[in-house]
């Protein structure tokens, strides 16, 4: 898998471990980075890309409310919900 790839997909699994955790997650959030066993400037992008998407939260729920049809961003599956973030 291409690097930036790997980078992605620890993005899309912090959110997913965001989504449902309790409000310390954040704090649990670089010992789960390590653990990915990426180097340090995949694990930063990572990072960045899943804190960026998780702070904009809110205009991405109100985005898949508007742009998915006959679903809303609460009732998705939470790796859907991820996915979409």
């Amino acid at each position: 898998m291409p690097k930036r790839s790997k980078a992605r997909v620890l993005a899309l699994q912090i959110i997913f471990q965001l989504q449902g955790q309790s409000d310390d997650s954040l704090a649990k959030l670089d010992d789960f980075v390590k653990e990915a066993g990426l180097d340090a400037s995949l694990s930063s992008y990572g990072r960045e890309l899943a804190l960026e998407a998780w702070a904009n939260r809110s205009e991405a729920d109100e985005l898949i409310d508007k742009f998915a049809h006959d679903w809303r961003a609460s009732s998705l599956p939470a790796g859907g919900l991820a996915i979409l973030r």
